[in-house]
């Protein structure tokens, strides 16, 4: 990946250690083979996303983190990402419809779903996803990027709002595992 303006083809000479213990060796090492890096261009481009996305540090005084390979081997690591991702994307789409569907079956067998935790649920795993597979570093915050923010919070909160309200009407369901043969459409009566 290469960061606009920040090219700059120089030797490493500094070298940094840093001890882990093998969790999180392991969590370093998948994250840098799923995206096709070297660990130490991974952790170079995670800490220069995270000094961009939480110092608020400009993009121009952070070095890229690896030089630019030949055009050719660009193209094949592109288009190997991209299928990465669309797999990726293909399975998260298919735990939306499993967790769906799963909503409503529960709704038809009288188990209402306690959707506010299923939201938090969610959340925290998307969460705990972002820390482990870092996105690529977002472009520099502009007002139009200030005004979608805004957007998204107000709708956030908003859905928040309606979640609460849910919950109350609906009660103190408890959201539970529910098995494959519950799921199956064999044992819903319409």
């Amino acid at each position: 990946m290469v960061i606009a303006n920040v090219i700059k083809k120089s030797r490493r000479v500094s070298r940094l250690e840093l001890r882990l213990n093998d969790d999180e060796l392991e969590i370093i090492k998948g994250s840098a083979r799923l995206l096709n890096k070297t660990v130490s261009d991974f952790i170079r481009l995670s800490v220069s996303c995270y000094i961009q996305n939480n110092l608020n540090v400009d993009r121009s005084s952070i070095r890229e983190s690896h030089v630019v390979a030949k055009k050719k081997d660009s193209n094949h690591r592109t288009q190997e990402d991209s299928e990465s991702i669309a797999f990726q994307l293909a399975k998260i789409g298919n735990n939306l419809n499993q967790i769906t569907r799963a909503i409503h079956i529960s709704n038809k067998i009288g188990k209402p779903v306690d959707l506010l935790r299923t939201y938090l649920l969610v959340e925290d795993y998307l969460k705990k996803i972002y820390q482990l597979y870092p996105l690529p570093c977002p472009p520099s915050l502009h007002r139009s990027d200030k005004t979608v923010q805004r957007r998204h919070q107000h709708i956030e909160q908003k859905y928040l709002a309606d979640l609460l309200r849910q919950m109350q009407v609906v009660g103190g369901a408890e959201l539970e595992s529910v098995s494959d043969a519950d799921l199956s459409d064999d044992h819903i009566e319409i």
